[in-house]
């Protein structure tokens, strides 16, 4: 099976500047390693951003 990280990241560069959304992607493996991946991205960019949901979905089998 393959899995994808989905992550939407929502971030403010700086005061009364345009807010800005991205989203990345990345291919694993497994499930496992596409969520220790999750959590690892969740806690880097819990200081940086504003909001950020991340997922992990089965692209193949």
């Amino acid at each position: 099976m393959k899995w994808m990280l989905i992550a939407i990241v929502y971030t403010v560069t700086m005061e009364n500047v345009r807010h800005e959304v991205h989203v990345e992607k990345q291919e694993f493996a497994t499930e496992a390693l596409c969520e220790a991946a999750r959590v690892k991205m969740e806690e880097q960019l819990k200081t940086r951003v504003i909001t950020t949901k991340t997922s992990c979905v089965q692209i193949a089998e």
